[in-house]
């Protein structure tokens, strides 16, 4: 079963003897429906085509707001796009569901729920989207993700027999423990603000602690905005950075989120004029995913945390 690490590598360990142990799969049995339809093809031809076609859906999610030349090609050289590109993971198919669900939910309540309810493949990820709905009154479309979420897990399960729930659970602990134990080897891949507390030696209940005061401020900064401000793309980019302090366990390729918020937030001051802070905030953010993979290099330091943090004050500064 795939929730073994020991029986992932053996899968894993005949593509390419670089793949060493220590791969998990953590993902709810419901990503698997993803997947199916690649697993009848070779594993380069499937890697092409579940990239380019999470590629293609990034790229048309994000282009009603992309209003200039320089918009698009500064998303081109992102490089939260090049290296979830480059390791094949599933972060454009998580932002694009997560900016069709924004996109969405004003103008065909049905689609923004389809969209919510299948970004629960990453559940953690998607933690504060029912939190802002539920604030701004948005029932039919919770009620709608729900039913998304538990009709796609229901035909997993279905697929799959029902032991995928216990291993899939079981697999969780599995990924806390490697969080909380992996050592530099790992934290260094992990732009959380816990990962970066314990590669800078804290020990796991001041990192939690520490963690989550940073977690609940972001959630009651989002909520808050979601009640004040009316601004659809001040919501959204609030939404999207905050989403991202919220989990302990996020990887560097999940970065490739931030396109949203820094796109967002470029049309705000475009329109609107800039703050102080805010081009240099916006450059940090758009370098962030390369600065997180190349100073822990030099440096024992994984500083993705404070371009999110500071992405998300300069995205609630906006909402005033």
């Amino acid at each position: 079963m795939l929730y073994d690490p020991r029986y992932l590598y053996q899968l894993l360990h005949p593509l390419s003897s670089s793949i060493r142990d220590g791969y998990g799969w953590f993902y709810p049995p419901s990503f698997s429906l993803f997947l199916l339809p690649l697993a009848v093809l070779p594993w380069l031809p499937a890697y092409f085509l579940f990239v380019g076609g999470t590629l293609w859906a990034y790229i048309h999610t994000l282009k009603p707001w992309l209003t200039s030349p320089r918009m698009v090609w500064g998303l081109l050289a992102f490089p939260g796009l090049w290296f979830n590109l480059l390791t094949g993971q599933n972060a454009f198919l998580t932002a694009s569901l997560a900016g069709l669900t924004l996109y969405w939910m004003d103008r065909r309540w049905k689609l923004s729920a389809l969209f919510l309810g299948l970004l629960f493949i990453k559940p953690h990820l998607a933690i504060l989207f029912p939190l802002v709905f539920l604030i701004t009154g948005k029932w039919r479309i919770l009620g709608g993700a729900v039913l998304v979420a538990g009709g796609v897990l229901g035909l997993a399960v279905l697929g799959e027999g029902t032991e995928v729930l216990p291993a899939w659970l079981h697999s969780l602990g599995v990924a806390k423990s490697w969080a909380e134990n992996g050592g530099p080897d790992y934290w260094k891949f992990m732009p959380s603000v816990f990962s970066s507390l314990r590669w800078l030696g804290l020990s796991i209940p001041p990192a939690y602690l520490f963690h989550g005061l940073v977690a609940l401020t972001a959630a009651l900064a989002t909520a808050w905005v979601w009640r004040t401000c009316q601004n659809a793309e001040v919501r959204a980019a609030v939404l999207t950075s905050a989403s991202l302090l919220i989990s302990p366990y996020l990887f560097y390729y999940d970065l490739a989120w931030l396109a949203l918020p820094l796109i967002l937030l470029t049309r705000q001051g475009l329109k609107h004029g800039w703050r102080s802070w805010e081009r240099e905030i916006l450059l940090g953010t758009w370098l962030c995913p390369l600065l997180c993979k190349a100073l822990p290099v030099i440096f024992p330091l994984q500083i993705g945390p404070l371009f999110t943090i500071a992405l998300l004050w300069i995205s609630v500064r906006r909402a005033r």
